[in-house]
């Protein structure tokens, strides 16, 4: 009663086949689990024909359940085909006929595969909420002549029903696996060539449905692989559409669409009736990145702990998502997110999710600063891709705070310039319409595109809108207030790359006092203005006093902040370079190197302070006549300079201006 040819083409799975043997030697049920498309049905059927030319008496049956009705169905199919005496009975019941005939010993072996077992509640139901006057699992054949094999989406239920044995777990193909498969299901007049064959396998990322569904498509319509491919990778509604064809294959259930899509929408709706919250958090893990999205952004406030454990335990038991090994993170198949995106277009639910992960990337997203930067490394790219997808406008006001906390984080830790110029420009729009000039988030727009514009070296540009911003501040805030103080410095780092050191210093000098007033003289922001007016002196060739606030700067950036930060390893770089100035190289060596040391550790080995440290160095080694380290460490900053800022920014001019 297998109701599938056997296909002679069957490839691999035969450590699973091998385990279902092993298994069934000390027990008389074995699940097969996961995903939908991974071919659990294909190995019982395999399985099957192995059983039967293994025992050429024994009975072999299939009973669909993806219902009770189905379920009914494949015992009354088997009641008939047995012959079974009462049968034609109407008071007979046929489900305990079938069942006692099962546990009857004396009928020999018999091999049966429960398909297609993905609600527990099928075998659950009783007589209050159900059809069924008793639980199906009541009819469940407990038999040392039988073996069941259960196919099932949902590993738990696997478990459920093998008495707590752990499934086993059915995985995607391995490369060589998925193009055995393509190339057995192709037609024998279509060209095959091995790379394009490699392109198409891994764009379908080895999943067995997705690639039966392929080779029939091509087939079918007369092209190649490669034009298969291209389509897949052209754009997300390509490979979504191509997802969505519903070719016959005869070897699936009959009721069971072929499309990849439509068969994991049957585990969406699945899970959306069993566990509400495990599908809102499908839907939201599907309009984030695929990859490393972090259970903290999932988890509500105050939500029970046993909510949200069972519902990332109903996710990872139907295959849909996986997690690192701390269970901290988590991932999705590319195709499973291709299709849950196209579930909850069916449902109208797209751009509401799209929204509630802005609002909650928005509201949880850090500010930037160093000691946040792990936690930004975490969620930048899904706020990236919430904004690409997203086009924000003014309904994305109050959100728009993501759009300046990743741009500072790019600018403070990976120096992204371009991508974070180009962010806080659409913030600044966005806030100028809706709230005008004057408003704090206006100003702070306007404040940081000019200092990503210093960044970028674009210093008239960075003067003329930080001198906007600072008359703006001085009105809205007054002279006094925090951000108007902050403000001041970050102008006077312009006007100090413009050589106007005389204006910065005045500037500087009567900033530092009000700041020590307002915010007291350790505050970071009174500490970077105190490293400002050092390096203002500094320009001014008055190197001793650029010492001395240099060396008070970095003592209490070191108690503050601490040694390892990126603020510290400024002032130690900028007191080095003090050193240098004031011809007492070897301390100024000894001071570089440690600060290379530290900001390779910290911000790594292509960070532009990182390079501006190996730079000084070059500087130091040459001026201590070491011509072969120096010129070494020339060429290494050079190239990297220009692979990170562009062979056009200042800093890459002069470093080739020295080389030369």
């Amino acid at each position: 009663m297998v109701p599938f040819e056997r296909d002679l083409n069957s490839v691999g799975r035969m450590d699973i086949i091998a385990e279902l043997d092993q298994n069934f030697n000390s027990h008389r049920r074995v699940a097969l689990a996961g995903i939908g498309g991974i071919g659990k049905s294909q190995i019982a059927i395999e399985y099957c024909y192995r059983f039967r030319d293994k025992y050429h008496d024994a009975s072999i049956f299939w009973v669909h359940v993806g219902t009770i009705s189905k379920f009914k169905q494949g015992y009354e199919a088997i009641a008939n085909n047995l012959g079974l005496v009462g049968k034609d009975n109407p008071k007979a019941n046929t489900l305990q006929l079938v069942a006692d005939w099962f546990n009857n010993e004396d009928n020999g072996r018999w091999l049966m595969i429960l398909d297609n077992v993905d609600d527990q509640s099928v075998f659950e139901s009783d007589s209050k909420n159900s059809e069924q006057s008793m639980p199906l699992i009541r009819y469940l054949p407990h038999s040392q002549t039988g073996s069941i094999i259960i196919t099932t989406r949902d590993r738990r239920v696997g478990e459920r029903l093998t008495f707590r044995e752990k499934p086993l777990l059915v995985s995607l193909f391995d490369r060589h696996m998925a193009k055995t498969l393509l190339r057995s299901k192709l037609d024998k007049n279509i060209e095959w060539i091995e790379e394009d064959a490699d392109k198409l396998v891994e764009t379908l990322e080895f999943l067995p449905l997705a690639v039966t569904q392929a080779a029939a498509f091509i087939t079918e319509n007369s092209i190649t692989a490669k034009k298969y491919t291209d389509i897949l990778r052209a754009s997300d509604s390509g490979l979504t559409n191509l997802l969505n064809q519903d070719l016959i294959d005869l070897r699936r259930d009959f009721d069971a669409s072929s499309s990849i899509i439509r068969t994991w929408q049957v585990s969406f709706d699945q899970i959306r009736m069993q566990n509400p919250r495990a599908a809102k958090l499908l839907s939201l893990m599907a309009v984030l990145d695929r990859q490393g999205i972090p259970k903290t952004l999932l988890c509500r406030d105050n939500e029970d702990q046993i909510d949200i454990i069972t519902a990332l335990g109903t996710l990872q038991a139907f295959s849909l998502i996986s997690s690192n090994k701390a269970g901290e993170t988590f991932r999705m198949h590319r195709l499973v997110q291709l299709s849950t995106l196209k579930w909850l277009e069916m449902q109208n639910e797209k751009l509401i999710w799209q929204n509630e992960a802005l609002r909650l990337l928005s509201a949880n997203f850090p500010s930037g600063k160093f000691e946040t930067w792990e936690i930004c490394a975490l969620y930048f790219p899904h706020a990236m891709i919430v904004i690409d997808r997203l086009r924000l406008g003014l309904d994305h006001v109050n959100e728009l705070s993501l759009l300046l906390d990743t741009s500072f984080y790019l600018t403070e830790s990976q120096w992204q310039d371009d991508l974070a110029e180009k962010l806080v420009r659409q913030a600044l729009e966005l806030y100028e319409k809706a709230y005008g000039d004057e408003h704090f988030d206006t100003l702070r727009s306007m404040r940081l595109l000019g200092e990503i514009l210093i960044f970028r070296g674009k210093y008239n540009d960075a003067e003329e809108l930080l001198q906007k911003s600072l008359i703006l501040s001085k009105k809205t805030f007054g002279e006094k207030h925090g951000f108007t103080l902050s403000s001041v410095k970050v102008l006077t780092s312009v006007l100090i790359h413009q050589g106007k050191n005389e204006q910065a210093k005045e500037m500087l000098e009567q900033n530092m006092k009000l700041q020590s007033g307002v915010m007291g003289e350790e505050h970071e922001n009174t500490l970077a203005s105190m490293e400002t007016l050092a390096e203002t002196y500094f320009q001014l060739h008055q190197f001793n006093e650029a010492e001395e606030l240099h060396v008070q700067a970095l003592e209490k950036r070191k108690k503050v902040l601490g040694v390892e930060h990126p603020d510290t390893l400024t002032s130690m770089s900028c007191l080095a370079r003090t050193y240098y100035a004031l011809n007492r190289l070897d301390e100024a060596e000894e001071l570089q190197v440690q600060t290379l040391e530290k900001r390779e550790k910290v911000l790594g080995a292509e960070h532009p302070e990182t390079l501006l440290s190996m730079s000084s160095l070059v500087e130091t080694y040459f001026a201590l006549n070491r011509l072969d380290e120096a010129e070494e460490l020339q060429v290494q900053v050079l190239e990297k300079i220009k692979k990170v800022l562009g062979a056009g920014h200042p800093d890459a001019l002069l470093s080739m201006a020295n080389l030369a």
